[in-house]
């Protein structure tokens, strides 16, 4: 019924999850209940989890809508408090699950996804619609729909593809925490900017620096 509820105070950790191999980003929210939130609002699958994040490779903040579809088990933590689990999808997932592609495309492989990804990710009702970076393919294909998801759909033509630039059939899609879906090859990525570095240390040396900024160095970029 478009009611809010803040929880960012209940939170002890939130977990964003991307992945070439993955079409969609997801979240896990950790809550801890003291006034019985679950209780007061039973999640039933039509709530949001919307939320406004920065990574250390994003200049500005994003603010991203996941869909929640499930809550782990509830365990009690102490006196009338309980710690539970959110999960939740990109709202095209859910999308996905719904739709089906029934028809014929005759395009490259690059043209017939950015098709079906304005005829199934762009004209819904999905509140902030998201872009599409395409690396373009070569020749002209049929791709048949027959009934299959969209992304399981862009899957397949992600195999039958060939870059124009790169001579390997290696397309990916996925989506990406800064609100983009792309459809690349591997060889692309991998002559692309460098994201992060990893640095040789001593185990004992504090090299994590106090603010969050783009220079920041994290644990995991530490070789011990």
């Amino acid at each position: 019924e478009n009611s809010l509820i803040d929880i960012k105070a209940m939170c002890f950790e939130i977990a964003l999850f991307e992945s070439i191999e993955s079409s969609s980003v997801s979240i896990e929210v950790g809550i801890e209940d003291a006034i019985g939130l679950i209780e007061r609002m039973p999640l039933v699958g039509d709530e949001k989890i919307v939320i406004s994040y920065r990574t250390p490779s994003l200049n500005d903040y994003v603010e991203a809508e996941f869909d929640v579809y499930k809550h782990s088990v509830i365990n009690k933590s102490k006196e009338r408090v309980r710690q539970y689990v959110i999960s939740g999808v990109s709202p095209e997932t859910k999308v996905d699950f719904v739709s089906s592609v029934d028809e014929v495309f005759k395009l490259s492989g690059s043209e017939t996804v950015k098709a079906v990804f304005e005829t199934h990710f762009q004209k819904t009702n999905i509140s902030n619609l998201k872009k599409l970076e395409v690396s373009d393919s070569s020749g002209t294909q049929y791709f048949i729909g027959n009934g299959r998801s969209p992304m399981s759909f862009i899957k397949q033509i992600c195999t039958e593809s060939e870059s124009e630039k790169y001579p390997a059939s290696n397309y990916m899609f996925y989506e990406t925490l800064d609100s983009k879906f792309h459809f690349k090859t591997l060889d692309e990525l991998m002559q692309g900017d460098v994201v992060q570095d990893f640095y040789l240390a001593d185990a004992g040396k504090k090299i994590v620096s106090g603010s969050f900024t783009s220079d920041t160095i994290f644990p995991y970029q530490v070789i011990t």
